[in-house]
């Protein structure tokens, strides 16, 4: 039997749905959304199909749920059309098309949504701005601490994922 963990919530601005993760990030993400101490409001964690990026302050309300059953196969494989998505504290939504996560040269092996997530652990402060380019090769600008969650595929950051679109 396999146990289905999901992780609901409800966020600043009225948006709300519900992540199933997985038993390890279960028991992570319930001390992470719990603990107030934060260097950054941020915290990161992965979804079944998705690494988040969640911003503590814009959480209102979240309820760690566990079934006994299975997960859908149709989802898993719905999971490679899916675009970055980002949820604002007041509410807005806005869907990007990307495309994987390539390293920026030599110096520098991680992608631009690596960044993007080393950045939200470690050190978003007023001014902090994530940047990323979008399929059609355009510039994407997202004042950080005004975002409640962002969704990124995770074929967008895995190789392995990426190989499979």
């Amino acid at each position: 039997m396999n146990i289905v963990r999901t992780f609901k919530y409800r966020l600043r601005g009225g948006a709300s749905g519900e992540l199933t993760i997985a038993d390890g990030e279960k028991t992570r993400l319930f001390s992470l959304v719990q603990n107030v101490d934060h260097s950054t409001p941020f915290i990161v964690f992965d979804s079944d199909q998705s690494q988040i990026i969640l911003n503590l302050k814009h959480l209102l309300y979240s309820h760690f749920l566990f079934d006994a059953g299975q997960q859908d196969e149709k989802e898993k494989d719905e999971e490679y059309e899916e675009p970055v998505n980002v949820i604002f504290a007041d509410g807005a939504e806005l869907s990007f098309g990307v495309e994987p996560d390539e390293p920026k040269g030599k110096d520098d092996p991680e992608g631009q949504f690596a960044d993007i997530l080393f950045t939200a652990e470690t050190s978003v402060e007023e001014d902090t701005l994530f940047h990323f380019v979008d399929e059609d090769g355009e510039e994407v600008f997202l004042r950080a601490l005004d975002i409640a969650m962002m969704k990124i595929p995770l074929w967008v950051i895995r190789e392995d994922e990426a190989e499979k679109k």
